[in-house]
């Protein structure tokens, strides 16, 4: 045997070893069913979930927040905003909820922020178009 050959046979032993210990996902990406991801807050992880985009009640404090905060930007900083203090005021509150349904609240509360910010725009367009 050439030492060639036994490169080969090394690496084709290494890709037969290295197939069987490798998790095989189904589709390449998702992971299989019951891993937690351990770096993201219980019932945050939406990989591979499609029903965390519904609308859910929330708190009418919260929403008032939102709101507030959007006109706040509109007024101090034409409408644009970093995010961070949205960011953090959704974060708080969805927290406070159970797994199941905090996703479907961070998504709900990021809906209402942004049609607040079209309400907004569409009224400022409205009194000045240019």
């Amino acid at each position: 045997m050439t030492i060639t050959e036994m490169a080969r046979f090394m690496q084709q032993n290494n890709k037969a070893q290295n197939l069987q210990s490798t998790p095989q996902l189904p589709n390449g990406s998702l992971p299989p069913p019951g891993h937690v991801n351990p770096y993201c807050p219980e019932g945050m992880d939406i990989t591979g979930r499609t029903d965390h985009r519904r609308i859910i009640p929330v708190d009418e404090e919260i929403v008032n927040k939102i709101k507030s905060l959007a006109f706040d930007d509109m007024v101090k900083n034409g409408g644009m905003s970093d995010g961070e203090e949205e960011s953090q005021i959704i974060k708080s509150y969805i927290m406070t909820l159970p797994p199941e349904k905090r996703a479907a609240a961070g998504w709900t509360l990021n809906q209402i922020s942004l049609q607040e910010a079209d309400r907004l725009g569409e009224y400022v367009h409205q009194r000045d178009p240019s």
